[in-house]
């Protein structure tokens, strides 16, 4: 009896660590009422996952592509042409804005590490993870550790105005316009 009663408190808090796992990962309502890892919700994963797979697409060419390449390559060429645009910048008129005597410090609009943990402190805690699979939540549980790296990062873009490459990568999710898809105009994002 003590053998189970000093096992259950660490069986709930593991319960409780995959569930809040899979709750990230996921925006069904029942995730947020703590299903506890039961058949029901890997079946519902299982079912999920084969309805959101594509297994073929056709192409600009009406070519049906089957290989997973294939199929990637025709969604990204898809939505790199109506994602892209001419470049049509041009320069812009400077402002008649008088900046304060000490903006000439160079370091007068660098945020610091305070201001910059402020900022994703306001920001929503579970949102979608970015590209690298890591939300909000996680960049504030791992301060500690990456404070100072985030900090530079954001710094040096200030002084450069350059952002590393890749950074700014984006996941799309499409999401099927029809019951049957069969072209990449037949989802949005």
């Amino acid at each position: 009896h003590t053998l189970e009663s000093s096992l259950t408190p660490r069986y709930e808090q593991t319960l409780s660590k995959l569930n809040q796992f899979y709750k990230q990962r996921s925006k069904k309502g029942w995730a947020t009422s703590g299903d506890h890892n039961t058949k029901f919700f890997h079946q519902a994963v299982i079912k999920r996952r084969k309805r959101n797979t594509i297994c073929s697409i056709k192409d600009e060419n009406d070519v049906l592509h089957f290989k997973p390449s294939a199929i990637t390559n025709t969604f990204v060429n898809y939505f790199r042409y109506i994602f892209s645009s001419p470049n049509n910048n041009t320069a812009r008129p400077f402002l008649n804005t008088r900046l304060p005597d000490n903006s000439l410090d160079p370091t007068y609009f660098l945020p610091d590490k305070h201001e910059i943990l402020q900022i994703l402190k306001d920001m929503k805690l579970n949102a979608s993870p970015g590209p690298d699979g890591f939300n909000v939540e996680f960049y504030l549980a791992a301060w500690d550790w990456i404070g100072e790296e985030v900090t530079q990062l954001v710094t040096t873009f200030y002084k450069t105005g350059i952002l590393p490459p890749r950074i700014n990568d984006t996941n799309i999710a499409i999401i099927p316009k029809k019951l049957v898809p069969q072209v990449p105009m037949d989802y949005h994002p």
